[in-house]
């Protein structure tokens, strides 16, 4: 029987799609890309991007041109429609812009030509902040009110969208809370994957370490709580020797290459759930602060090395880090293994194919199920 064939739809998070396929690759499980947005690519060059043609005049020439465009694009997307299987999407509610011309046509095509289909969240893109802020006093403090009610519409027409479009939704262990009641049947755990070789830890165990390192790396200020984390680094570097780094505009390889160099690394604090900042810190050897609340905490695994705080505690968890290096070095060598057993991509292939298995099943295509069945089945072998 011939192997797997998975489409990869990536607009955000390009490096969780890398490390993906390469797991699957490992597996005989043959990946495609069609990539619509240079969001999150670090080099557009080394993939092509396609973009859905615009209407530029109304002019004859400019509609014999536009359709003779848009020919060519549909030709190609749905030739690899029906090459693939399985159709993995990375989201980001840049989907619902204005600019996004092709959503009009996703989902009729996916419910055309039968095909199954995930979409993997991250986090603000389906998580809604007006309840966030009643559960979170600091939420509504830091967020723009506009920028706020404009997630919250995004992830609400996220969920109603792609539930009536019959997708599996992929999401890691924090972001259950977020989903819908009704959407909990089409949704399963996929946690975020890394490739483990680009993740090399630093060893950090000197006792006596001075000036300690802290370094913060937001994607988004609002989202990270920043203010917050720069108000508390200006009241302890008054009475501790410390080294304060923040990362920000930098591409992403450049980031991961300097983590190494932190002792602590503040990924969020307003959150319920820690992000890729701290998975790639743990990987490098150095502490991670994420807001993590209790619930949080009992939806992970056990042995998740992360230190809570939030914008109350932030300078006290720093100053007991600081002032606690035994403490410091033993979290930090807790980290590579707990990013190697929960996020590296050997460990979410079969979370990864357990997604394919009920979007394959949702659609009724029995010879794709029996191929991921195959593919498990094949990997289980193989894992020591």
């Amino acid at each position: 029987m011939r192997p797997l064939r998975v489409l990869h739809m990536p607009i955000n998070l390009r490096y969780i799609m890398d490390a993906i396929i390469e797991g699957q690759t490992l597996l005989g499980i043959e990946s495609k890309t069609f990539i619509l947005s240079t969001f999150c690519i670090d080099d557009p060059k080394t993939r092509p991007v396609y973009h859905p043609p615009a209407l530029e005049r109304s002019s004859l020439r400019g509609y014999l041109s536009f359709f003779k465009r848009l020919y060519v694009f549909l030709g190609r997307y749905i030739k690899l429609l029906l090459w693939a299987d399985v159709v993995h999407w990375q989201f980001s509610n840049r989907f619902w812009s204005e600019s996004s011309r092709l959503r009009r046509i996703d989902f009729a095509l996916l419910r055309l030509l039968r095909k199954p289909a995930i979409v993997q969240f991250h986090g603000s893109d389906i998580r809604e902040n007006k309840k966030r802020a009643e559960v979170v006093s600091w939420w509504s403090e830091a967020f723009d009110p506009e920028f706020a009610e404009k997630l919250d519409i995004a992830a609400a027409r996220t969920q109603r969208e792609f539930a009536k479009a019959n997708f599996v939704f992929a999401v890691s262990y924090g972001m259950f809370p977020s989903i819908w009641p009704e959407n909990l049947e089409r949704s399963t755990l996929l946690e975020r994957s890394v490739d483990m070789s680009t993740l090399v830890p630093c060893v950090h165990d000197d006792v006596n370490k001075s000036p300690v390192v802290i370094m913060h790396s937001p994607s988004s200020a609002q989202v990270k709580g920043t203010k917050y984390v720069l108000a508390a680094i200006e009241e302890i570097g008054t009475i501790r020797d410390i080294e304060f780094v923040l990362l920000q505009d930098l591409p992403r390889d450049e980031v991961i290459e300097r983590l190494g160099d932190a002792d602590i690394v503040v990924d969020q604090l307003l959150g319920e759930n820690y992000g890729l900042a701290s998975v790639e810190a743990l990987a490098r050897g150095s502490v991670s602060i994420a807001n993590l609340s209790q619930r949080m905490r009992d939806l992970y695994p056990s042995d998740l090395p992360i230190v809570s705080a939030n914008p109350d505690t932030i300078k006290e968890v720093l100053l007991d880090l600081i002032d606690n290096p035994q403490k410091r070095i033993a979290l930090a060598r807790q980290g590579y293994g707990y990013v190697e057993h929960v996020h590296s991509f050997e460990a979410t292939i079969p979370q990864t194919l357990e997604a394919y298995r009920l979007a394959a099943q949702g659609k009724g295509r029995r010879r794709v199920v029996k191929r991921i069945n195959e593919t498990l089945d094949h990997h289980t072998r193989s894992t020591p």
